[in-house]
C-alpha cells in the first residue's frame, strides 16, 4: 500500500511545501492591513504552489528523457548551474548592495524560489540539446524522424510550463510592488521595474530553451538533406516536387518555424506583456 502511495506523495509534496512556504511569507508581511494585500497574497501563494508543480513536472520530463536516451545529470550540470547562479546573483545582489529591508528580502525570495524550482525543467531542456546533438550516426530515417518529433514536443511542453511560471511570478511581483507603494515601504521601486522582472525571467527561460531548439533545428535540416536533397537535381519538375515534399517535412519537424514564433506561441514573450500591463495599472 505504501509503495502505491509513494509516487503520489512525491508528486504532491513539492506543491504543498511551496504553498506552506508562501503562507509563511504572506503572513509575515507588514502590509496585512492594506487592501492590496488581498490582491498580492493569492498571487504569491499561487506562484509558490506553481513553483512546486513546475518542479515536479520538470522531474517527470527529465525521467521521460533519460528513460529513452543516454543523458546524465553531469551532461547538463554546467549550463544549468551557470544559469541558476547568474540568475540568483542578479536577483539578490542589488538588494544586498542597496541595503536589505523587509520588502526587498521578501521580493528576492519570491523571485528566487521559481528559479530554483525550474532547475529540473531547465535540465531537461539542456538534455534535449545534448541528445539531439549526439544522435547515433547509423540511426534509420524513421527512428530519426520520430526522435526529433518527440524531443520537440517535450521541449515545447517544458517551455509552456516555465513560461507560465514566469508570467505568474511577474504578476505577483507587480502586486507586491503596488502593496509596497501603498504602505510607503522603504526601498520602493518604480512601477517600470516590473518590466525588468518579466524581461529577466524570460531571458533565463530563453537561455535554457534556445540551445535545445537550435540543436533540433540543425538535426531537422540534416534529416531533410538526407531524405530530400535538392543539390543533385537538375530537372525543374523534380526540383519543385522535391521542394514541396521538403517543405512538408520541415513543417512536420517544426523546422520551418523561427525562434520568435516558437517563443510567442509558448508564453515566454507573454510575460513581458503582462508586466507592461501590470506597470500601467500601478499607481504613479
Amino acid at each position: 500500500m505504501l509503495q502505491r502511495l509513494r509516487p503520489a506523495i512525491g508528486q504532491f509534496t513539492p506543491p504543498l511545501l511551496g504553498l506552506a512556504f508562501g503562507v509563511a511569507l504572506v503572513r509575515s508581511s507588514s502590509g496585512r492591513g492594506d487592501s492590496l494585500w488581498w490582491l498580492w497574497a493569492p498571487l504569491a501563494l499561487s506562484a509558490c504552489a506553481t513553483s512546486g508543480l513546475v518542479f515536479v513536472y520538470g522531474v517527470r520530463r527529465w525521467a521521460e528523457l533519460t528513460k529513452a536516451d543516454q543523458v546524465r545529470v553531469r551532461d547538463v550540470a554546467m549550463p544549468v548551474a551557470a544559469v541558476v547562479v547568474a540568475g540568483t546573483l542578479a536577483i539578490n545582489v542589488p538588494a544586498i548592495l542597496t541595503g536589505t529591508d523587509d520588502g526587498s528580502v521578501r521580493s528576492g525570495v519570491l523571485l528566487t524560489l521559481p528559479l530554483l524550482a525550474g532547475i529540473p525543467a531547465g535540465g531537461a531542456m539542456y538534455g534535449v540539446r545534448y541528445v539531439a546533438s549526439n544522435l547515433p550516426a547509423n540511426l534509420i530515417a524513421g527512428a530519426w524522424l520520430a526522435s526529433l518529433i518527440d524531443m520537440r514536443r517535450l521541449l515545447r511542453r517544458l517551455l509552456a510550463a516555465v513560461g507560465s511560471l514566469v508570467a505568474l511570478t511577474t504578476l505577483q511581483a507587480a502586486a507586491l510592488m503596488a502593496l509596497e507603494r501603498s504602505t510607503n515601504s522603504p526601498g520602493t521601486r518604480p512601477p517600470q521595474y516590473v518590466l525588468v522582472i518579466g524581461g529577466f525571467g524570460s531571458l533565463l527561460v530563453a537561455l535554457a530553451y534556445v540551445p535545445g531548439w537550435a540543436a533540433l533545428q540543425h538535426q531537422g535540416q540534416r534529416l531533410c538533406d538526407h531524405l530530400l536533397p535538392l543539390q543533385p537535381l537538375g530537372d525543374a519538375s523534380a526540383i519543385v516536387s522535391t521542394a514541396e515534399d521538403r517543405q512538408k517535412l520541415e513543417r512536420v519537424l517544426g523546422a520551418d518555424r523561427g525562434i520568435i514564433a516558437d517563443l510567442q506561441a509558448d508564453l515566454i514573450i507573454f510575460a513581458p506583456l503582462l508586466a507592461s500591463a501590470a506597470a500601467a495599472l500601478l499607481p504613479r
